[in-house]
């Protein structure tokens, strides 16, 4: 009967291995999209820059040919549309792992409800008394201390 108990537990810790193992996969696929992403997203960031300066110099140096004739912002634009597109691969493919990941496990992509908790009588907060009269009947006189707008 001990043995089957240990082929039990073997299987069972191998089998909670093999998850971790997967998981740690799926995990570092996504990630690894992720810094991509960020990356393209500084290069267009850049190249938008870029545009700037060039849109700039054209600008600045009289020529009324259309901006968009230009060489240079030809070539910058093509540039952003083809990291935009990359950006836009990358993310489709991160939601793809994302959606293979809930095909394999469907419990995993349900959120749980949350618990609604109702405040009871007892826990309401007690007003402050500084600023109310005293239980003497007596009106309360604003402080003469120098008030103080908050710190710039």
């Amino acid at each position: 009967m001990s043995t089957s108990f240990w082929e039990d537990f073997k299987r069972t810790v191998t089998s909670g291995f093999n998850v971790a193992a997967e998981k740690t996969k799926e995990y570092t696929k996504i990630g690894k999209l992720e810094i991509d992403i960020i990356n393209l997203k500084r290069s267009v960031d850049k190249s938008m820059s870029e545009l700037g300066r060039n849109t700039y110099q054209i600008y600045k140096s009289g020529k009324k040919a259309d901006i968009s004739e230009d060489g240079n912002v030809k070539k910058v634009v093509k540039k952003i549309d083809d990291l935009k597109s990359e950006i836009a691969a990358k993310e489709k493919e991160i939601a793809d792992i994302k959606k293979e990941e809930t095909k394999k496990n469907p419990e995993q992509g349900k959120t749980k409800p949350k618990k609604t908790t109702v405040a009871k009588p007892e826990a309401k907060i007690k007003k402050s008394t500084k600023s109310t009269p005293a239980k003497t009947g007596k009106a309360v006189k604003p402080s003469s201390a120098k008030k103080t707008g908050p710190k710039k």
